[in-house]
Formats: C-alpha cells, structure tokens, sequence
C-alpha cells in the first residue's frame, strides 16, 4: 500500500499513465500502462481511506472515487478484450493489487461479465 500522503502522486502519475498515447500495433504497452493505472487508484483508494488528515466522509468518498476510476479503467480494458488472454480472471480474483476493489459492486459485476463472455468463446 502506498504511503499516506504519498496516494495523491500516484493518482497523479495513474491520470499520466491513462492519457499516454500508443500506436495501435502497441496494445501491449497500452494495456500495461491501464493496469498500471488500476494498480495505483486500487492501493490509492486504500491510502485515502487511512489519511487521517481529512475528515471521515472525505477519506471515504476519496476512497470510493479512486476505486471507480479503477473500475472504469478495468471495463476499459475489457472493452479493448483485455480479459480474453488466459489467467486475466483469475488475477483479478486472487491478485493482492485487486483486493481493494473487490468490496465494490461494480467489480463484481465486471467479474461476472468477463466470465460470462469466456463462457461463450
């Protein structure tokens, strides 16, 4: 987890990673740099929670932002069919990086979905 304090430059440098422009034939690097992103918003959202400098609604709604937008990024990536290369479910359902985001209905729901569409490949 990130250092307290420290949350908000890896948000900083997530919004980077996310607005890097690549060239078609580099989805590779593209996808990298969105899980990078996912990654930081997901260990982000949990500094944000434990940032006892702010008030406990702001550490929580700060906390909901950050795993939003990791969700957001995560449907992105399905949506590029990130999710169709073997192992990427289950990463997201054992990975430590992913654990913040698994409290959240709206992962849970991507969960199913990509599962769904493996099913019917």
């Amino acid at each position: 987890v990130l250092e307290l304090g420290n949350y908000r430059k890896a948000v900083a440098f997530a919004d980077q990673l996310v607005r890097i422009s690549m060239p078609k034939e580099a989805i590779d690097c593209r996808f990298d740099n969105l899980l990078g992103a996912v990654f930081l918003l997901s260990s982000s959202s949990v500094g944000a929670s434990k940032d006892e400098t702010l008030a406990a609604e702001k550490r929580s709604v700060l906390a909901h932002d950050y795993a939003s937008r990791a969700i957001e990024l995560l449907r992105q990536l399905q949506k590029e069919d990130f999710f169709k290369y073997p192992g990427q479910i289950e990463e997201l359902q054992r990975d430590p990086d992913f654990k913040p985001l698994r409290q959240y209905e709206g992962f849970q729901q991507l969960l199913a979905e990509i599962a769904v569409k493996k099913e019917t490949r």
